[in-house]
C-alpha cells in the first residue's frame, strides 16, 4: 500500500502503521466484506477501510457485474453528509465511467431514499448510495441497488462480491478523472 498510495492522509495514516502493530493488523486482517448492503466501515487506510482504494475496487467489480449482465449499463450514484461522501462519488463515478457505464450523479447532498428513485425514474441497471446509514461518524458506506431501485438482492451480492474479488486494489481498476 505504502508504494502505492497518493493521498498523503492514508500515506500518514500508513506510516504509523510500521509502528503500530495493532492498527495495521485492524486495518488489512481482512477486506471489507461486500453483501446485500455494500460496503460499510471505518473511514481510512487499508482494505478493512472505507477509502479511495476500497471503493475503487468495489465499483470495478460491480461495473464488471453490470457490464456482463446488462446492455449499456447505467447507474445513479447519490451521498448523505457522511465525511468523504463527495470523494467516494467522485471515485465511484469515474471508474463506472472507465468501464462504459453511464452515470448519473446528484450534485449535492440528498436523502438515501433520492438514489432508488433515480435508479428506477432513469431506468437505470443499478446505483450506489455513499451512506453508512445508523452507524457512528468515523464510518461510511457504499450501498448497492438493482434495476428496481431497491437494494441488491443476495444473488447479485454474491455475483459482485466474486468479481470484486478478482480486481486487483491497484493494478485492476480503470478510472477516468472526474472532470472528464
Amino acid at each position: 500500500w505504502l508504494d502505492n498510495v497518493e493521498d498523503p492522509e492514508l500515506r500518514e495514516e500508513l506510516e504509523t502503521f510500521t509502528t503500530d502493530e495493532k492498527a495495521r493488523i485492524e486495518a488489512f486482517h481482512q477486506d471489507l466484506q461486500f453483501g446485500t448492503a455494500g460496503l460499510r466501515g471505518i473511514i481510512g487506510a487499508g482494505t478493512d477501510r472505507m477509502n479511495i482504494y476500497t471503493v475503487g475496487r468495489a465499483t470495478q467489480g460491480f461495473a464488471d457485474y453490470l457490464n456482463a449482465n446488462f446492455e449499456n449499463p447505467s447507474v445513479a450514484i447519490g451521498r448523505d453528509s457522511r465525511n468523504k461522501g463527495d470523494e467516494f462519488v467522485r471515485r465511484a463515478a469515474s471508474v463506472f465511467a472507465a468501464n462504459g457505464v453511464k452515470t448519473y450523479v446528484y450534485p449535492r447532498i440528498e436523502p438515501t431514499p433520492a438514489v432508488s428513485w433515480a435508479v428506477r425514474d432513469l431506468q437505470c441497471s443499478g446505483g450506489v448510495c455513499m451512506t453508512a446509514s445508523h452507524n457512528p461518524a468515523p464510518y461510511n458506506g457504499y450501498k448497492a441497488y438493482g434495476p428496481d431501485g431497491c437494494q441488491i438482492a443476495t444473488e447479485a451480492a454474491d455475483a459482485i462480491s466474486a468479481a470484486i474479488a478478482k480486481v486487483d486494489t491497484f493494478e485492476g481498476v480503470k478510472a477516468l478523472d472526474f472532470d472528464e
